[in-house]
């Protein structure tokens, strides 16, 4: 598998560069170059070579990869494992073994549709092979002065279903650029990403033994150790820094052979780094991370003892996109909090950290080890990432920029009056150009509250969100705030 490739440079990221506030429930995130974004194809040695900021426009497009045959690719050297019956071990190749050469595919993507995508490098693994994200948006290097959206999948490597699920969002938005409407919009409205395959690793470890690849490659055991596969690595989605092992053992585990381990500290997965610093840069307003094992989709907050915003729009729209899929297995789809005690998730740091509309939607009993059972489930759960653009888009919901009297942007609190937080939420407008955007709970009028620091009294701005505007546009001058101390220089 190739792992750097020509032309590629870096993105430095840091959650304090960024203005965000410690809050009470993050503990910070380590400062390493796994937590570095790069974007484009030529290699440099360290995160520390000249580099444009972290929060400069998306770049100009690289050169477009090399093909990779397919004689070539990661999953035409893969020889079937010892102790897995080849029949069965059969079927979930043919099923899932295209997700080997997750980085090529998306290669292939950007090199068929170079106007509408963008591939961005987010860490790599323990054992060396790339997270990928593609941005797909019209005209890319304007996409950072949009509305940001996320959709992962598989941050649990025996999940593989669930990346197959945002590769057919990836497939659709992009074939869809040309002819659909609905997809037209959201290429033009927002700035959308996408990360398939979160935990590389975990799906090679799932691939070799079918009890493992929850968690990702770290080497937990110890040298001849007994233990199984299964025991190696950390649980990505107990690692996020939010309310990380808020609940001890009964929230995650800090053994690490349990299937639940919560790594050595918070953020501590190149994985997790990766996801936390795109999220700090982008702030996105809405995420969808997708799972298999059961059917539900879970609203933050999702942490047991965190307070829920008043109103929570959160609930509320989940609620909304749930309605707009199918029946499975006859049953219509649950809105939960959750489904056990849980902390460090990755979706309530979203929402934690930056206000995001954070859900987290469980599709399917299992990764089924069929084609068509795959198809059918990946066709049921399509309408929701659909159902999440069009709710932001229509609204009702409120976005703008807060500026400077100059019109640099300004990284400053914003609050919206009319929905209460109470888990020491502060959530900024983001770094590169003061912006932020908020689903709302419903139409009616708006408050938005912004605060520096220093600033005596927040400065307010009114605005009615109405069913015939959808969407309410603001912009707010801070006389004498000055520029982000992380946005670029003035050119």
């Amino acid at each position: 598998m190739r792992l750097v490739r020509a032309g590629q440079f870096l993105l430095l990221l840091s959650l304090a560069a960024c203005g965000q506030a410690a809050g009470s429930g993050v503990t910070p995130a380590p400062s390493a170059t796994a937590s570095t974004l790069s974007s484009g194809q030529t290699p440099l040695s360290s995160a520390s070579a000249a580099a444009p900021s972290a929060s400069a426009a998306t770049p100009d497009p690289p050169p477009l990869p090399p093909y990779v045959p397919p004689s070539e690719r990661p999953s035409a050297k893969v020889v079937p494992p010892k102790g897995i019956r080849a029949v069965e071990w059969k079927k979930i190749f043919d099923t899932y073994g295209a997700l080997y050469d997750m980085d090529d595919w998306l290669n292939d993507i950007h090199r068929k549709y170079p106007s509408i995508t963008r591939i961005f490098t987010l860490g790599k693994t323990h054992q060396g092979r790339n997270v990928q994200a593609i941005l797909i948006s019209k005209n890319p290097q304007d996409a950072a002065k949009r509305p940001a959206m996320l959709l992962n999948g598989a941050h649990h490597g025996d999940e593989p279903l669930s990346a197959e699920i945002v590769k057919d969002a990836i497939v659709r938005l992009v074939e869809g650029a040309e002819s659909n409407p609905a997809v037209q919009r959201y290429l033009s409205e927002l700035s959308i990403w996408c990360v398939p395959l979160v935990n590389p690793d975990g799906f090679s470890q799932f691939m070799t033994d079918f009890g493992a690849g929850r968690k990702n490659g770290r080497e937990t055991r110890k040298p001849n150790s007994p233990v199984p596969l299964s025991a190696k690595g950390v649980d990505l989605n107990r690692n996020y820094p939010f309310r990380w092992g808020a609940h001890r053992e009964a929230g995650s585990s800090k053994v690490p052979e349990r299937r639940s381990y919560r790594g050595p500290s918070p953020a501590s997965e190149p994985e997790a780094q990766g996801m936390i610093a795109l999220s700090d840069r982008e702030h996105f307003v809405g995420s969808i991370s997708y799972h298999i094992g059961t059917v539900a989709l879970l609203a933050p907050y999702t942490i047991d003892g965190v307070l829920q915003p008043k109103p929570n729009e959160a609930w509320l729209i989940a609620e909304y996109i749930a309605g707009k899929l199918p029946k499975i297995n006859k049953r219509a789809v649950a809105v939960r909090k959750n489904l056990y005690t849980v902390d460090g998730t990755d979706q309530d740091y979203h929402r934690f950290a930056h206000g995001t509309l954070a859900l987290l939607l469980e599709s399917a009993a299992r990764s089924w080890d069929s084609i068509a059972r795959r198809d059918q489930t990946i066709e049921q759960i399509r309408p929701s990432w659909a159902a999440l653009f069009d709710r932001y888009i229509d609204g009702p919901s409120v976005e703008g920029h807060v500026v400077n009297e100059s019109g640099e942007p300004v990284s400053a609190k914003v609050d919206v009056a009319e929905v209460k937080t109470f888990a020491g939420e502060q959530w900024h407008s983001r770094c590169s150009d003061g912006f932020f955007g908020r689903y709302l709970p419903n139409f009616g009028k708006v408050t938005v509250r912004v605060s520096t620091p220093g600033s005596e009294t927040p400065i307010e701005t009114s605005a009615d969100v109405t069913p015939e505007k959808g969407r309410a546009v603001v912009k707010i001058v801070v006389p004498g705030a000055p520029r982000s101390t992380c946005a670029p220089s003035a050119p």
